[in-house]
């Protein structure tokens, strides 16, 4: 859980006080594989826990389309 913290703090950073949208980009994807490894983890402990990040799970997907076509649109 501190680990997708740290990368969510990285990619604010990353693309909104350093515009830097290609690294920004990079990190959500290392994130949302953070997110199946999460999701994972806490369904053989608790199933409910689970389903509740499958929410996030489907944010962090869209977002990623997201900063990929920012990225590209700025290049």
């Amino acid at each position: 859980y501190l680990v997708q913290l740290l990368l969510n703090l990285a990619f604010n950073l990353l693309l909104y006080a350093w515009n830097k949208t290609g690294l920004a980009f990079f990190v959500l994807v290392v994130a949302w594989f953070g997110i199946v490894i999460l999701l994972k983890l806490f369904y053989k402990q608790r199933p409910v826990a689970a389903y509740l990040i499958i929410p996030y799970f489907i944010w962090r997907t869209y977002s990623i389309f997201l900063a990929y076509f920012t990225w590209q649109l700025n290049s």
